[in-house]
Order: C-alpha cells, then structure tokens, then sequence
C-alpha cells in the first residue's frame, strides 16, 4: 500500500511537471537565461529521478501492484523514458528478464514500455504521415478517422537501429507465451529491418493458423520445414501471426496482406478462429475472420461496405500499385 500510495502521488508529480520543457524567451538578459536554463536543467534532472524510480518500483518489480498503477507507470515512462540515458538501462533489464530464471512479469512490462516507445514520433510514428480522408459510416456510426496514415519515404529514418536488432535477437528465443509481446514491440517499430523476423513468425509451421484459401498463396507457399523457436505451438501463435500480418502488410510486403486475405474470405468449412490480444482497433467479436477483414479495410483505405468475398480481386488489381495504410489496432 505504501508503494502503492508512493508511486501515485509520484506519477502526478510527473504528470504535472509536463513531458517537454519550454524554452525560455529569448527577450530575457544573459542572467535571466542562464538562470532559467539551470533551473529547466535541474527540473530534468528530477523529471529523470521520478521516470527512474516509477521505472523500477513499477515496471521492474513482480509484485502485488495494481495492474492501473503498473499502465501508468508504462505510459509515463515509455513518454519521459525515451532518450539515450535511460534506453540502455531498459535493455539492460529486458537483457536480465530474458535470462533462465527472469521474471515473466517484468519482461512483459518492459516489452510493453517498449510497445510505447517504438510507436511514439521518434520512431515508428514518424515513418508514417497523415492525410485527410472522408468519415466513413457503418450502422449510422462514424467509424473511421479522419485520416489515412501513409509510409513516410524519407530514408533517413530506416536507418539501422541496434535497439531493434537486439530485441528481434532476444524475439527468437521467445516461448510461445511471450511471442506476441514481441511481435507487437517490432510491429510498432514498423522498419523494414523487422521484415526478416516478421516473416519467420508468420511461417512458422508448428502453430495453429496455417491459412490454406488460395488467396493466401505467398504466405502459404513458403512455409519452413521446421520452427525456428523450441516453443512453436499453443494458441498464443494465433495472434503473433495476426500482428506479424499486420505489421508485413504495413511495410508493403505481399505475404501479410496475402495471409489477411487467406483469413478473412469465408472458406468452404465456415470455420474462424479468434484473435484474444490487441484486435482491431473496431473489431466486435474477436473473429479472427473479422479482424483480417478491419486491418484490410485499413491498408487499402477501403470504406466498411466492402464484401470479405471481394478481397482477392482487389489484391489483384491493385498489387502491382500498393501503398499500405496503418492499421488501427487497439493499441494504437
């Protein structure tokens, strides 16, 4: 109770004191900046401290905390957290967590801290750029937003990035209770250096979706022999291979869309399968079915009164010119 109460009133002040710093005006004299540079040094300086401790009292920690304190902590830390000094100190505890031994707790909220921070405008969030789109309705609801998310070109910003290399290192050594944890961290990233990892989930041959529609060709053609990870099986490779799906198809490559289509045309059988972690951001039910059908929608910025039925003939008439939109995930 005591922490509990502690990182509470901790999580306000931070809240309070704001994520950015403001710049002081410039009419001030060389003493008045100085000074006022000091002080927004020396509020940094505390800023860090609270970002510091929520970060190990909350996030690192596997006990008896409140799953809202633990969300908050994740969304304050992941905002103020983002910067050189404080990312190495986040590896290095997902380094411990992954270790024989390492709490499952702890690796779960440091991969969704990471979930935050790869999505924010540092990183996936400034590969992708909005552009006005009329309201869709669906049941005389407004159900879309008010703008496509479309790729950003400029190369300088899929650059390398050794955070991400080192995570989809440690992704392949996943069990199958982690998996999706991962996938959803390098799907927010959304670099084409997660092309490689993406592709090897969504492949993998000991899990329980295999989409077989013929619609699916790429994704099912290419399936490996064997599963790359010791933990290939369980229904948590359900939703992996949904995100990896969707983070594929986001970078533009035809096998998540070919897999999201295989998915969402009803099959001969009328059997479905369910999506139980992040579904689309609209998803009703959680039909797997359903959810292939949303993110699709999403990808070709497509309005809801297309039929599940019509999606392999979109895909081939607009392969050879496709521009993937963001897919509105829950999570997003």
């Amino acid at each position: 109770m005591k922490r509990y109460l502690c990182g509470t009133l901790l999580m306000v002040v931070l809240a309070s004191s704001g994520v950015g710093l403001a710049q002081p005006p410039s009419s001030l004299s060389a003493e008045e900046l100085q000074r006022s540079r000091v002080e927004m040094q020396e509020r940094q300086a505390k800023d860090d401290m609270v970002t510091e401790h929520l970060f190990r009292q909350y996030i690192c920690v596997n006990g008896k905390i409140t799953t809202s304190s633990v969300r908050a902590a994740i969304e304050l830390v992941a905002a103020r957290g983002d910067h050189e000094r404080f990312r190495p100190l986040l590896m290095e505890e997902l380094e411990k967590s992954c270790q024989e031994g390492g709490s499952r707790v702890v690796r779960q909220n440091l991969l969704s801290t990471l979930q935050k921070m790869l999505a924010s405008h540092r990183h996936g969030g400034a590969r992708w750029h909005y552009e006005q789109k009329q309201q869709a309705q669906r049941d005389g609801k407004e159900v879309f937003p008010s703008a496509v998310i479309q790729p950003v070109s400029d190369q300088a910003l899929y650059q390398n990035s050794p955070m991400l290399k080192r995570v989809i290192e440690l992704a392949y050594q996943a069990d199958s209770a982690d998996i999706d944890h991962f996938v959803l961290v390098v799907r927010q990233a959304h670099h084409p250096q997660s092309k490689a990892f993406l592709l090897d989930v969504l492949q993998n041959p000991e899990s329980t979706i295999a989409p077989t529609s013929p619609a699916g060709g790429g994704a099912a053609r290419q399936r490996q022999a064997k599963s790359i990870w010791s933990d290939g099986q369980g229904g948590s490779w359900r939703d992996a291979k949904f995100h990896a799906a969707v983070g594929l198809a986001e970078l533009g490559e035809p096998a998540g869309v070919e897999w999201l289509i295989a998915c969402a045309v009803p099959n001969d059988f009328g059997l479905d399968d369910s999506v139980y972690r992040v579904q689309h951001f609209h998803s009703r039910r959680g039909s797997l079915r359903e959810n292939a059908h949303l993110a699709l929608l999403d990808l070709f910025g497509l309005d809801a009164n297309v039929s599940n039925s019509d999606w392999p003939e979109i895909w081939k008439s607009q392969q050879s010119k496709f521009t993937p939109k963001q897919v509105m995930l829950n999570l997003d």
